[in-house]
């Protein structure tokens, strides 16, 4: 008997050693990085981020800043090996990604960068960066959001279609919807209209693809421009006609993540950064797969402040904290077979 069970344990083991090794896994963080100015007040929408602004921006405040992100993105790493594909907002300009990834021990990592400016008022964009080896991008494209009043801007929405492993397509879209400054009713029509622009690229995309949305919406998981506009399903509830699945749900429901701030911390008990997947992306059978209870936040201690009541910033109001960002960053891992 003694035997049998070694036997069968051997044999369990074996045959779990050989399902790891059926699969690859790639890891894709968000971060909303929060006023990645660089020093040049000259290229800022934001005054109060320069030399001569009311935060006094000037190269000690940047070069720390610069080494905060890159502590949070290192220790978001899987098995010592950096994420694949990050995607980020609040970013000034192509030079602050080029300075985050290339003066930083992630230039190690060897990340390219997608980056494309915007109309936003403040000047901050998003991009998304990606390891060489991991990923190879097919088509780069920043979908612009229309709003009725010709006055109003904001951040594009930048699409990128590549070959994720050197085997299978990927469509990723990283995000940073208008906010909620001016109140929640009044700005709501802003980011219907950017959820109204993201569902129509992924109606023309297909949902047979695989897509993958990620980024700072400016809403939860169950407000009407994600769960009516966008369309994106709860995680935790049972499947419906929806195309798209909303990865974040599952930690929204649970009590710990609420104290801690992922999101703008004026907005408690809120997750505003999400991962949205096409549904067939959670079937097992799809050469890529998630898991619709495996979204994460990133919740260091060193993250938050000494209360942990919310994320340690880099200036609260214009108190200099030195801090990382007003948000939490995000991650997925997603599986491919062999």
């Amino acid at each position: 008997m003694a035997r049998m069970i070694i036997l069968l344990t051997i044999v369990k083991l074996f045959s779990i050693h050989c399902a790891i090794g059926q699969e690859d896994s790639y890891r894709i963080m968000f971060y909303n990085v929060e006023n990645m100015f660089d020093t040049l007040s000259i290229h800022s929408g934001d005054k109060t981020f320069s030399p001569d602004g009311i935060r006094k921006w000037n190269s000690y405040k940047y070069v720390t800043k610069r080494g905060n992100i890159y502590k949070v993105i290192a220790n978001s790493s899987q098995e010592f090996s950096p994420p694949d594909i990050i995607g980020l907002a609040e970013i000034e300009n192509k030079e602050v990604l080029t300075d985050l990834f290339c003066k930083t021990p992630l230039i190690k990592a060897e990340y390219e960068i997608i980056h494309f400016e915007s109309k936003d008022f403040r000047g901050i964009d998003v991009a998304l960066v990606y390891r060489k080896k991991s990923f190879t991008p097919l088509f780069t494209w920043p979908l612009r959001i229309d709003f009725e009043e010709p006055s109003k801007t904001s951040r594009d929405i930048l699409y990128v279609k590549g070959i994720l492993g050197r085997k299978d397509t990927l469509h990723l879209f990283v995000n940073h919807w208008p906010s909620r400054y001016g109140g929640e009713a009044n700005t709501v029509k802003y980011r219907k209209k950017a959820a109204q622009r993201l569902k129509k690229a992924c109606d023309s995309i297909g949902y047979c693809q695989n897509i993958i949305i990620m980024g700072d919406l400016n809403d939860n998981p169950e407000n009407e421009s994600i769960e009516k506009t966008l369309k994106a399903s709860l995680g935790f509830k049972q499947p419906n006609d929806s195309e798209l699945v909303n990865l974040m749900a599952v930690p929204y429901k649970k009590e710990e993540w609420t104290h801690a701030g992922n999101g703008d911390y004026y907005f408690e008990k809120s997750i505003l950064d999400h991962f949205i997947v096409n549904k067939e992306m959670l079937d097992s059978a799809n050469a890529l797969q998630v898991f619709k209870d495996r979204a994460y936040i990133i919740k260091e201690p060193w993250m938050l402040t000494k209360d942990r009541k919310r994320a340690k910033r880099t200036f609260y109001g214009f108190k200099y904290e030195k801090g990382y960002s007003d948000h939490l960053p995000i991650y997925i891992d997603l599986y491919i077979k062999k």
